[in-house]
């Protein structure tokens, strides 16, 4: 999506999906004069996957210092020891070091006994899962079966 921005000499170029990202960015990369390096630094980043996090911080950090890019406000500095293919896998697993919370598994007499208790005695399946700390759904695929 292309949309012209508040000031006449500037458009903004919207883009959704990360495969599409790439293809414009190659294909802009040799019309592209400020901010060439920036994107070059980000093209190694993903196209190569050798680059770290960090490293391409820090060579942000050295555009900044240099004077070939600006720094707008005080951003806090957040170690990425890791590739691009390394982080994306991390981001989509979550923090490995939690384990992930699981409810608890009845016990076959517990089963029975919720299932007396919600035919015979009629008690709802949310009350039953909060009594013996299931979710709403595991309780229900357990009467339903």
């Amino acid at each position: 999506m292309v949309r012209k921005g508040s000031n006449a000499d500037v458009y903004v170029l919207r883009i959704a999906d990360q495969e599409s990202v790439m293809a414009v960015a190659l294909r802009i990369l040799p019309y592209c004069f400020k901010k060439k390096h920036e994107l070059e630094t980000l093209l190694d980043y993903r196209r190569l996957d050798i680059l770290t996090g960090t490293e391409v911080q820090h060579r942000f950090d050295h555009y900044v210092e240099i004077g070939m890019r600006e720094r707008h406000g005080k951003r806090t500095f957040v170690p990425m020891d890791w590739t691009f293919s390394v982080g994306f896998r991390r981001s989509r697993m979550g923090n490995s070091r939690e384990y992930r919370k699981r409810w608890p598994v009845l016990s076959d007499a517990q089963k029975g006994e919720a299932r007396e208790r919600h035919n015979v005695f009629g008690e709802s399946i949310t009350a039953l899962s909060v009594f013996y700390g299931v979710s709403r759904m595991a309780m229900w695929r357990l009467l339903k079966k």
